[in-house]
This record gives structure tokens, sequence and C-alpha cells, in this order.
């Protein structure tokens, strides 16, 4: 197995990891796909499982715990 592959799903794994709520973790997890499918489309409007406000209340009015995503990064980071 490539080890880059195995290092983004350890870090992948570790950032859902980090949400506890349900509707926390669907929407990050549609963002990161999205993010990672890299289809050239900036805005979420293409996004089909979870509606664009759904996101967009995600980013900007939840209280999700975005320090805990931060250390993960850093983390893998360091290791790398």
């Amino acid at each position: 197995m490539d080890p880059k592959k195995s290092c983004s799903r350890r870090l992948y794994s570790d950032i859902l990891a980090s949400f506890s709520r349900k509707q926390h973790l669907d929407t990050v997890q549609v963002l990161l796909c999205h993010f990672l499918a890299a289809l050239g489309q900036p805005r979420l409007n293409s996004a089909t499982v979870k509606s664009p406000s759904a996101i967009s209340r995600f980013l900007n009015h939840y209280d999700w715990n975005l320090r805990a995503v931060i250390r993960i990064m850093r983390r893998h980071a360091l290791q790398q």
C-alpha cells in the first residue's frame, strides 16, 4: 500500500473522529468528499447529500470543535 494513501486515510479518520454530533459528522464528510473530489466547483451547490444552507450553517454558525481539527492536522503534518 502506498504510504501517502495510508497517511491520508489516518488523517481522514482522525478528523472524522473529532466530531461528536452526527449532523456535524455527516456535514464534514460531505465537505471533505467535495473538496477531495477536486471537480473545480467552488460552490457547494453541487453537494447533493446536504443542502447548501446546512453546510453554510455548519461552517458559519455551529460551535464545532475547530481546535480539535487543527490539533489533528498539526500532528499529522509533524509526523510527515
